[in-house]
């Protein structure tokens, strides 16, 4: 939360930025209340407007961390309301600790961005 104050490093982070992956702690459900203002965050960023053209958002993914764990605090139907209505591009539950479906959700991005961006098309 630190980052997101005026004078933050957020704009660095989101320079040219083809798309985003929020992830949030699965155990602590105020990583998943503050999901919204890291994405209105990302969308108002001057340069992903400019690389998208405006019309197009860039492709957001909700990941949601810590799968492994038994005390997730946010139930699967909360991520999937809430993808819905943000329309993003989808939600994944992984584990980094375990290695569980950490490539699946990063390729997932990756498709997306690949298949709809300007700048890749030919």
């Amino acid at each position: 939360e630190r980052f997101r104050r005026p004078g933050g490093l957020t704009g660095v982070y989101y320079r040219h930025s083809q798309g985003a992956m929020v992830t949030t702690d699965l155990a602590r459900r105020q990583t998943f209340l503050t999901a919204r203002a890291w994405i209105d965050d990302f969308l108002a960023s001057s340069d992903i407007v400019d690389c998208w053209g405006g019309d197009q958002p860039a492709p957001i993914l909700l990941v949601g961390n810590k799968s492994d764990l038994q005390n997730v605090t946010v139930n699967r139907e909360e991520y999937t309301s809430f993808v819905e209505d943000q329309n993003l591009l989808g939600f994944f539950e992984v584990s980094a600790r375990e290695n569980t479906n950490v490539s699946v959700a990063v390729r997932s991005l990756v498709d997306s961005v690949l298949a709809t961006n300007p700048l890749f098309q030919l």
